[in-house]
């Protein structure tokens, strides 16, 4: 179940995610390092099949939150994307912000507060 908090952080944190879920999937098609390649058996296998289960399923978490981000970013007007880049990717003040888009600092509250509500009715969807 995720939370407001919860949905604040990933987009505080939305170009790492990508970033990340990038280079797994670079990781996993690379070809294979040549010094696992071994045709004698040597008991690891079943660790490396739980560490890429795991590490799957972290990617496929990653993956949800970041097609819910951009799915809300497709449904919001141009002055509420504004906001919020201004407020979680260019990192300003909600004082800035509301000075920047012409409005009081509780108008500019309540258009976050409504983003981030829509965000975590989305992630819990699933």
């Amino acid at each position: 179940m995720y939370t407001r908090e919860d949905a604040r952080e990933y987009l505080k944190t939305y170009k790492i995610l990508k970033l990340e879920c990038e280079m797994f999937l670079l990781y996993e098609f690379q070809q294979g390092n040549k010094s696992e390649i071994s045709t004698q058996k040597t008991g690891r296998e079943n660790e490396r099949n739980l560490i890429k289960k795991i590490d799957n399923k972290d990617y496929q978490r990653k993956k949800h939150i970041l097609r819910c981000i951009e799915s809300v970013f497709k449904s919001l007007n141009y002055e509420e994307e504004r906001i919020i880049k201004q407020k979680f990717f260019d990192r300003l003040k909600n004082q800035q912000i509301a000075n920047k888009n012409f409005m009081s600092r509780t108008k500019m509250k309540y258009i976050v507060n409504k983003i981030l509500d829509e965000l975590v009715k989305k992630l819990n969807e699933k």
